[in-house]
């Protein structure tokens, strides 16, 4: 099992990358993310990497120390 800092970077590191399906891996299958500015949660792996794509989320580089 990957500790939680594991994860962050492994999430930084995907979407620098750009690289919805590494990233979506990441989640749970029956994942929700509450975006305020989106409305309604997204529910699932489907709805989120569907929003990764769609709403341009990869627009920035992060960093994970």
């Amino acid at each position: 099992m990957k500790t939680p800092k594991q994860v962050i970077q492994d999430w930084v590191s995907a979407d620098n990358a750009r690289d919805p399906h590494t990233l979506i891996e990441l989640y749970h299958e029956d994942a929700e993310n509450h975006q305020v500015a989106l409305g309604d949660p997204l529910n699932g792996r489907e709805a989120l990497v569907e929003s990764f794509v769609t709403l341009g989320s990869f627009s920035r580089q992060l960093h994970a120390r």
